[in-house]
């Protein structure tokens, strides 16, 4: 049990937000919980100090918070988005204990991110600025991927390189055909655009591990 709390407070001292990122958030939970203008001393500042974020999360596993509930089926652009993304998505990759459970969160983390754009797109509502900010954060994931993969300490790693790979293009496949039926032009844009970067980041992931392959195969000959 210690050394899940310890696990549990790394991981919470190695998230860190930019400036932009605090006041975007800053702004969406005072709007959405009504909380008093930033020059005003609120509880809910504690959250966002590192050494207490840990005691935080547990908290909110504990009690079962109704607002990190109803952050998971947020959306971009929504209130509750960054605690989903920043409070809900840290606690669920804390608690995978192992590398390889860590890279399967942050694939399923990845694909999370390509059903919000697809849902968006539904809407009509996937402008240039979601877009982007989406993708950073897909791209931040699959990168998590991209390393487990290519580690040379983890051996075995091709059937989980093709299988997230080929998940994350059935998605981005998926998002393609959605956004040729989006309501506007600007949405269709935007999905085509991310479809793409989506299959282009699934190949990558694929190229990495055949890479590995070939180097272990070369190193063994030696």
């Amino acid at each position: 049990m210690n050394n899940f709390f310890t696990h549990l407070q790394n991981e919470a001292n190695r998230i860190r937000l930019t400036d932009a990122e605090k006041q975007q958030m800053r702004v969406r939970v005072h709007t959405a919980l009504s909380l008093p203008p930033s020059g005003v001393k609120s509880p809910y500042q504690r959250l966002f100090f590192p050494h207490v974020l840990a005691y935080s999360f547990i908290g909110i596993l504990v009690i079962g918070s109704g607002t990190a509930y109803a952050a998971q089926g947020s959306l971009p652009n929504s209130p509750l988005y960054p605690i989903k993304i920043h409070m809900n998505e840290p606690v669920e990759t804390a608690l995978a204990l192992s590398p390889e459970a860590r890279a399967e969160v942050n694939a399923r983390i990845a694909g999370r991110r390509i059903r919000e754009v697809e849902m968006l797109a539904e809407k009509g509502t996937l402008d240039a600025t979601t877009t982007a900010e989406v993708k950073q954060n897909f791209d931040y994931h699959t990168a998590q991927v991209a390393t487990f993969v290519t580690d040379s300490r983890h051996k075995d790693t091709a059937a989980f390189a093709e299988r997230t790979a080929t998940s994350l293009d059935t998605l981005g496949t998926t998002l393609t055909k959605t956004g040729e039926h989006g309501k506007n032009e600007e949405t269709k844009k935007n999905s085509k655009n991310f479809a793409e970067h989506v299959r282009a980041s699934s190949q990558k992931i694929l190229d990495m591990e055949m890479k590995k392959i070939s180097e272990e195969k070369s190193s063994d000959s030696e």
